[in-house]
């Protein structure tokens, strides 16, 4: 494989494309300083990194690595109670996503990036879909130790040159992983060098998709299970008819994976691995599933890609979280609404109350309205404190005035925009098979619905393979037409404030 040279543009186009973080490297530079400055020193820089490319040779000065313990709780004589955050060096990181950008289009073999989002709709999907058959369906939730930190570099090089990454472009990666140290910074004090054996580096551009890579193979250990892996979370599922047939092949399938899991040299943490079984009812069954002679823990609730999801898809337990959290925004609020303006309120709610509301909330939220009853009014809470209007009156007015959207609507429009991403086939390949349009048979009206399943549960009818069906195809002709989402999501969201004054 071929590294095509890179100009002075591509160089100032990803320095320009980074945050401006103050966090300092073991040279004590930051990248706001390396934003000032990148007109003036970008034509040194462009020729280090051509020659980096040309050689296959990673500069051995910025494989340094400065590691500032981050106290989490406890004790703090306790070194378990410390986060290791890894400051690389500036310059590494231009020339990781450099790499990154040139290597990004050879990757045939690997799907396509997924959101959180996509993970959940997929999770739910299969286990609705199952309970929808009468099958029984069972999720298990791994947890790997350190799973970044543990990977083994010959293996890693043995599986990149497996999907062709080959020539200078293979030595450059194994001068990248070789030889790199670093050293533990804490209250201006530095520790020796000491050299990285093994792991992807923590903090860097290349080191989730070099993970991904290492562990893309998993997915081939079992014909039976159905992987969802999202960075180093690996989740699987299973379903049957049957539920001692479903706890025998999935435990069969179990101890292929802990094989697997050696073979790679990957740790399981057995104590944080917890499995769910879905359905109504389900605590009354008495199963066990083993992983290397050790019984998993069964739960009622995860957190999976932070969301807590539950066995019977309710979602009450994720709701309460983000009740919890809300409340919490609603008293900060409340504390400083008598010393801001109402634009600035309005700021606080878009950056503190919001992103609770919308976080994966067309997952979520698509459920009864029972359940989410405690959003709505706190929501309606803030919106009042916003203007400064009394506990008893009416939002509808709010709404529109402040130009925010209900939650409720929040829930529709980002399960429309979902529809609009598949309607528009560009959702991951997996996800996209779950859409399969309608073929008007006479009439070439109504040529963007999609086909409706049949569904036995309102589990599954309040799935986005379900619900989000019904409401696409609902869609006025007119708005099906606007080929931009950017457009899409304006007109969209104000058919729905225009709701709130009709």
């Amino acid at each position: 494989m071929f590294l095509s040279p890179i100009d002075e543009r591509e160089v100032i186009s990803v320095v320009n494309g980074c945050k401006s973080k103050t966090s300092t490297d073991c040279d004590d530079i930051d990248f706001r300083l390396i934003k000032s400055v990148i007109t003036s020193i970008v034509k040194p820089i462009t020729h280090i990194f051509n020659l980096s490319f040309q050689t296959g040779t990673f500069p051995e000065k910025m494989k340094i690595a400065k590691v500032i313990p981050l106290f989490k709780s406890g004790s703090k004589n306790d070194f378990n109670n410390y986060r290791p955050i890894s400051l690389l060096p500036q310059l590494s990181k231009i020339l990781e996503k450099l790499y990154s950008n040139i290597l990004n289009p050879c990757q045939y073999g690997f799907r396509e990036k997924m959101s959180t989002t996509h993970a959940l709709v997929k999770v739910v999907s299969e286990i609705t879909n199952s309970l929808n058959k009468r099958k029984h369906s069972i999720g298990v939730f791994i947890d790997l130790q350190k799973a970044f930190d543990t990977v083994d570099h010959q293996l890693l090089c043995t599986k990149l040159e497996f999907y062709g990454i080959r020539g200078v472009a293979y030595q450059w990666i194994r001068s990248y992983l070789s030889n790199r140290t670093q050293y533990v910074s804490y209250e201006g004090h530095k520790s020796e060098l000491l050299p990285i054996q093994c792991g992807v580096p923590q903090g860097s551009i290349l080191g989730p998709l070099l993970f991904t890579i290492y562990v893309n193979d998993m997915c081939n250990v079992s014909k039976l299970l159905t992987f969802i892996l999202f960075a180093d979370d690996t989740n699987i599922f299973h379903s049957h008819s049957k539920l001692p047939d479903l706890v025998r092949e999935l435990n069969t399938e179990l101890d292929k994976m802990y094989k697997w899991f050696c073979v790679n040299k990957l740790s399981l943490n057995i104590a944080k691995t917890n499995y769910i079984l879905f359905g109504r009812y389900t605590h009354q069954q008495d199963i066990a599933n083993i992983i290397n002679n050790v019984t998993i823990q069964r739960v009622q609730a995860t957190n999976f890609l932070g969301v807590l999801i539950d066995e019977s898809l309710n979602w009450k337990n994720h709701i309460n979280m983000v009740k919890s959290k809300l409340s919490k925004v609603a008293s900060v609020i409340y504390k400083v609404s008598h010393c801001i303006d109402r634009s600035s309120m309005r700021t606080l709610y878009c950056s503190l109350f919001l992103p609770h509301l919308m976080y994966c909330c067309e997952i979520w939220g698509n459920t009864h309205v029972t359940n989410i009853q405690c959003i709505i009014l706190i929501q309606k809470r803030v919106i009042r404190l916003i203007h400064g209007a009394n506990r008893w009156d009416h939002t509808n007015n709010l709404f529109y005035e402040y130009r925010i959207l209900k939650f409720n609507d929040i829930v529709e429009l980002k399960t429309i925009l979902f529809m609009f991403d598949a309607y528009h086939n560009v959702l991951p390949y997996d996800l996209q098979q779950l859409f399969i349009k309608s073929i008007p048979l006479y009439s070439a009206r109504r040529t963007h619905q999609f086909i409706r399943e049949n569904v036995r549960i309102n589990m599954r009818a309040m799935s986005i393979p379900v619900l989000g069906v019904k409401l696409w195809n609902s869609l006025n002709e007119s708005l099906v037409t606007i080929m931009s989402k950017y457009t899409f999501k304006r007109h969209y969201t104000n058919i729905l404030i225009g709701k709130y004054i009709m």
